[in-house]
């Protein structure tokens, strides 16, 4: 077994909090554990099928390829996930090799070198700024809850596996407020790097395309942990010292760049 073939396949699956990553241990090989998928590049075959065709050869999963992480030392890194619903545990072999689901946390530690890009499995996340003008400045959504320290938010989600950032805004933003008709102004550049927290964040400023009430109600939807949670919309002005998740938003200013410009 090469420590860094040709093609490696992230095989990854929704979890709680964290996205958990699909390893295999060679039973009775004390070296081999907690192993990635991945192996050679045969003759006329892509990075791509080959990553999917060692997935099922060493684990048995039948996966699909989502988006290449990088290529690394000619070593050609995919994340992928299952074509359907798979087991927490199994074996392979007669009892040769277990796979199983670990969680990608930072102190998961996988054999040789297949881990190199595991940093880049930061679960996505996006966030929406609905904003709106009136006679009194410009004004963004938030939302209160009952659950103590949950503080002002904006609606925000994980992507679900597979899904593309926008279509994760836009459903994210029905499930938790009951609005369909926003448009998106802009994503805005550089959010990672001003809002980091243990997901890959993405930050989009977006407005209403028709008028809305100045306060409603809205019972939470969908399969998330806030289904059935009831959140309180109202606008709020949008100021520099304006909190956000109970901390002050380093990127709150851009919201109020002349719209005609973004």
């Amino acid at each position: 077994m090469r420590d860094r073939p040709g093609a490696i396949a992230y095989v990854t699956r929704p979890a709680p909090v964290e996205w958990e990553l699909l390893l295999f241990d060679v039973i009775g090989e004390p070296g081999y554990e907690a192993i990635v998928p991945g192996g050679g590049i045969e003759p006329g075959e892509s990075p791509e099928e080959a990553a999917v065709r060692e997935t099922l050869e060493e684990t048995g999963l039948e996966v699909r390829i989502l988006r290449e992480l990088g290529v690394d030392e000619g070593t050609h890194f995919f994340r992928a996930m299952a074509v359907g619903p798979t087991d927490d545990e199994w074996e392979l072999g007669n009892g040769e090799v277990r796979c199983y689901w670990a969680p990608i946390a930072g102190d998961l530690v996988v054999w040789g070198r297949r881990g190199d890009l595991l940093p880049s499995l930061k679960r996505q996340r996006v966030l929406a700024y609905i904003t709106r003008d009136t006679e009194r400045g410009r004004e963004l959504l938030v939302f209160e809850q009952d659950e103590p320290d949950s503080g002002v938010q904006v609606p925000a989600g994980r992507l679900d596996p597979g899904e593309e950032l926008e279509p994760a805004l836009l459903r994210e933003i029905a499930e938790e407020s009951g609005l369909e008709n926003v448009r998106v102004l802009r994503a805005l550049e550089d959010f990672e790097a001003h809002y980091e927290s243990r997901y890959e964040n993405h930050g989009f400023h977006l407005v209403a395309d028709k008028d809305l009430p100045d306060e409603w109600d809205h019972v939470v939807y969908g399969d998330g942990d806030d289904a059935g949670l009831t959140f309180r919309y109202r606008w709020v002005p949008i100021e520099p010292g304006l909190h956000l998740f109970e901390r002050p938003h380093p990127l709150i200013r851009r919201l109020l760049e002349p719209i005609e410009n973004v």
